[in-house]
């Protein structure tokens, strides 16, 4: 079973689902995907909300989705965390980890790159002890040049996640497919938002990644969903 490492399924919690049947059918399709655990990865802000409000709001959003009964039950608190200035000094930052990990998804900011996005994330590693997961870097390839992009790469101990909306482009499906070959820990997800445009896609990513890896592709399989479980 696949594990999706970022999707936005809670209901009304922010631009994803708006009501609680839109998350249950949504979670009705990533099960018939062959998903097995979902890791929630809603929007958060530091410059909008405290990490309190968040929390709060996120677990109210949580309990009116499980008492539907989902098709999958085994869903995982996170956050995708937006990356600001001083993000590592925000209060109780660390209850945006995602539960029962180490981990934490961060969002790069759609703006021109600077040292200091670079900068917090590495604090946040020191400051937390964490592993970050980059959330869809190939999405910045149209504001990092790829010396910029490689700077990202470079930071250790760090986790690349893809979205399967890349397996739609050739160009960055061989991207993602160079750097799983390179050795480099990567990870993939829906960022379903709905179940229209944004719905859930773990079927393109099967029936890519068996094109291109192959024999390896259980291996690969198991090693990304090792992670979280």
């Amino acid at each position: 079973m696949f594990v999706d490492y970022h999707s936005h399924i809670l209901p009304r919690m922010d631009d994803g689902a708006k009501d609680a049947e839109t998350s249950l059918k949504m979670i009705e399709m990533l099960k018939g995907q062959g998903v097995g655990t979902i890791v929630s990865t809603s929007h958060f802000y530091a410059h909008r909300e405290s990490v309190t409000t968040f929390i709060e709001r996120r677990k109210k959003r949580f309990e009116e989705l499980m008492s539907h009964k989902p098709a999958i039950e085994n869903i995982i608190l996170g956050a995708e965390v937006a990356i600001e200035r001083d993000l590592s000094e925000k209060r109780n930052f660390e209850k945006l980890i995602i539960e029962g990990t180490n981990f934490v998804l961060l969002e790069l900011p759609y703006m021109p790159y600077s040292p200091w996005m670079k900068e917090e994330i590495m604090n946040i590693q020191a400051e937390y002890n964490v592993t970050p997961i980059i959330a869809h870097l190939n999405r910045c390839a149209e504001y990092y040049t790829k010396s910029q992009i490689a700077d990202i790469l470079d930071i250790s101990d760090t986790i690349i996640q893809f979205n399967n909306e890349i397996f739609s482009s050739r160009k960055q499906t061989a991207f993602a497919i160079q750097l799983i070959k390179s050795g480099c820990p990567i990870v993939f997800g829906s960022d379903t938002h709905n179940t229209e445009e944004r719905k859930p896609n773990f079927d393109m990513f099967e029936k890519v990644m068996k094109k291109k890896l192959r024999r390896d592709f259980d291996g690969f399989v198991e090693e990304y969903c090792s992670y979280i479980r």
